[in-house]
């Protein structure tokens, strides 16, 4: 007698496999939220949550459908389908794995630059097990949801399957609420970071095949060209080396025409204390911009106390980039968009920045911040060019234990607090040996969308002040970050440590260019790469007039303050000048982001141009100023291309400095780095 079929399953009896299946992104999304770094969008809004869990819910049900039709398919091409769904539901899990992780493995809001820690010469993670713990896990379980997904279509009922393509079809309509938003964010801003998708595949196009500007021949540089940018303040006149272009004997600045204060020492040798505030623009220090009164009123007292130089601007981007302009004079050829070779060269070419010349004096040096020193490679920039310490999240975290954090650390509060006693520690040993100090403070809570706690508000004073959420929660990040930066400076300015330290303040970068900072822009300038920036100068040695109007950039800075100290003979690679030097001889400024935007000020004129359309005017013989202008430089668009690409092919070729004579390597961290990564020094 026949034996009667089995019968069919009930598809209820898969059902908490199936939630199990499509919990797993839903679970690592959420886990990534609660534990603030690994969320794709650092606003702690609850729409953004339901927006990203909504997406992803979408694809896992999408991957469940894919997979369920490929098990319908039969004939020839039944195998080869069913691979290729199967593949696009691996590669979409794994997208999101790299997705979530991201911040743990490379402490990038940048989806593919994750990729760039997968070499030799990655840093990021690399001591952490918890990093490797979590990356494993995750991929683990959207390996085990894939063969999770293919078990389930070879025994899900057929009379159940039109309920599971109506299904699949409308979760996949909450998608559209994140695409839009996504396409909605402009490029330069915020990638598609909701669409992890649309988000990886663009940042591993452009990690791939990252925009260059052509290099110009390293070597045979015309000599026509080379004298227009000797004339230009660019390169100097006879290198030092000769195989090394932009290496000098020292600064070649002329003694310093300022008066010294009654009673200073000559042979007074101050600590140095330099204060870069995340995304600082001119525009929202009312005392120099006359917009947002009472938004920064400490930082608006200090610029009436202080020298304030008239004409500066931030001249790159991002925090990376803008170190090493800052304390290098140096303008680095990255972007995160195509980081993995700057980090490259961060570490392996030689340059001499301002720390270094300070330590070859005989100054301790520090860094202090409260992110994670290994976001864009910073960590090994800083050891590896002149920091005798570094401290960040982890040593933050243990010195004020308990504090609370943003989504990238400890707020500025706890900065300030763990920067005051940095420095009583520094006064302390210099008492003892007579060795001064630099130090090096960066804040945090002003990047970009406004980091600062929840209990930040505008003022009511700041009657200017857009009516959207977004801009405010900005504007309120730089309020309370202005508290703290008055705290700090009212500590510098205590007796007798006022006498005994020149400070500096400034920002790393200019206010990005987002949807939430744009309705904030109020100048001309406003809104592009290169903005007016705030340049603060306390000096203890001499009588500085208080606007000084000088047209400069970020790599003046370090070269102002080797000026001020008497320290501009080291030898160095340094391509700005002092405000109190030569930097009025050379009213050309140049800046750039990278191989992606290129800037250019002279005079009161100034222009922001993408690396295109830097190359359409050199083809057009077109001004590199536009038209208008009286007495434009002699120098024009094909020139500042020729300059781009020369730079970078200092960089390709490693010409910045000679290996042999560079002393940053010399200290147990630069060995401890070495020990962990190849490099070809």
């Amino acid at each position: 007698m026949p034996q009667a079929p089995a019968p069919l399953p009930s598809p209820w009896a898969r059902l908490p496999f199936a939630v199990v299946l499509l919990a797993l992104p839903l679970t690592w999304r959420w886990a990534g939220w609660w534990l603030r770094d690994a969320f794709a969008d650092p606003r702690r809004s609850l729409r953004d949550v339901v927006k990203g869990n909504a997406w992803d819910l979408s694809i896992g049900v999408a991957a469940l459908a894919l997979v369920l039709a490929a098990g319908q398919l039969r004939g020839r091409w039944h195998l080869a389908a069913r691979a290729v769904l199967v593949a696009a539901a691996v590669g979409s899990q794994f997208v999101r794995c790299i997705d979530t992780s991201q911040c743990y493995l490379g402490h990038t809001h940048f989806t593919a630059d994750s990729f760039m820690f997968w070499d030799t010469d990655w840093i990021a993670g690399r001591r952490d097990a918890p990093v490797l713990g979590l990356a494993a896990g995750f991929f683990a379980s959207a390996v085990f949801a894939i063969w999770a997904v293919v078990r389930l279509s070879r025994r899900w009922p057929a009379r159940w399957r039109p309920w599971a393509w109506c299904a699949a079809g409308l979760t996949l309509l909450p998608a559209a609420w994140a695409l839009r938003d996504g396409v909605r964010y402009p490029a330069h801003a915020y990638s598609l970071r909701l669409v992890a998708e649309v988000n990886f595949a663009q940042q591993l196009d452009v990690w791939l095949n990252p925009p260059k500007i052509d290099t110009a021949a390293l070597v045979h540089l015309p000599r026509e060209r080379a004298d227009r940018f000797v004339r230009a303040g660019l390169m100097p006149q006879t290198p030092l080396f000769p195989e090394y272009p932009l290496s000098r004997a020292g600064l070649d600045e002329p003694p310093l025409p300022l008066p010294r204060k009654p009673g200073v020492a000559a042979d007074a040798r101050p600590n140095v204390v330099l204060t870069m505030v995340e995304s600082l623009s001119r525009t929202f220090v009312h005392e120099l911009s006359g917009h947002y009164r009472g938004l920064m009123p400490k930082v608006s007292a200090l610029a009436r106390q202080s020298t304030a130089i008239d004409g500066y601007r931030n001249t790159t981007a991002p925090t990376i980039a803008g170190l090493i302009l800052t304390l290098c004079s140096l303008h680095a050829p990255s972007h995160p968009r195509d980081l993995q070779p700057g980090q490259r060269m961060d570490r392996n070419t030689p340059f001499v920045c301002m720390p270094d010349v300070l330590r070859q004096a005989g100054y301790r040096t520090v860094f202090v911040q409260t992110t994670a020193l290994e976001a864009m490679g910073i960590e090994a920039f800083l050891r590896t060019h002149g920091f005798d310490e570094v401290i960040g999240r982890p040593q933050v975290r243990e010195k004020r234990p308990g504090r609370p954090e943003g989504p990238f650390g400890p707020h500025d509060d706890t900065l300030v607090d763990v920067a005051i006693d940095v420095l009583r520690t520094l006064e302390a040993e210099r008492a003892k040996d007579g060795r001064p100090f630099l130090l090096v403070v960066l804040t945090i809570d002003t990047h970009e969308p406004g980091m600062a706690p929840a209990r930040c508000q505008v003022p009511p004073t700041v009657t200017d002040a857009p009516a959207e959420a977004g801009p405010r929660k900005v504007l309120a990040a730089f309020h309370c970050t202005d508290d703290q930066l008055g705290r700090w400076h009212a500590f510098l300015a205590e007796p007798p440590r006022a006498k005994d330290t020149l400070w500096m303040l400034t920002g790393d970068h200019s206010v990005l260019n987002t949807l939430n900072t744009r309705p904030l822009f109020r100048g001309p300038g406003d809104g592009i790469a290169c903005s007016p920036g705030v340049w603060l100068i306390g000096d203890p040695l001499h009588d500085l007039p208080p606007r000084p109007q000088v047209v400069s950039g970020s790599q003046d800075v370090a070269p102002t303050l080797l000026h001020l100290l008497g320290l501009h003979t080291t030898e160095t690679t340094m391509t700005g000048h002092s405000v109190f030097g030569r930097r009025p001889q050379f009213p050309l400024v140049l800046g750039r982001v990278g191989g992606r935007t290129a800037f250019v000020q002279w005079g009161a004129h100034h222009a922001e141009l993408s690396a295109d359309e830097l190359r359409q005017r050199c083809a057009g013989k077109e001004a590199l100023l536009g038209v208008g202008v009286a007495d434009p430089p002699d120098f024009d668009a094909c020139d500042f291309a020729a300059w781009l690409g020369w730079q970078d092919g200092l960089w390709d070729a490693k010409r910045l400095f000679p290996q042999a004579r560079y002393k940053g390597d010399a200290f147990a961290d630069k060995r401890r780095l070495d020990a962990e990564a190849t490099l070809d020094w």
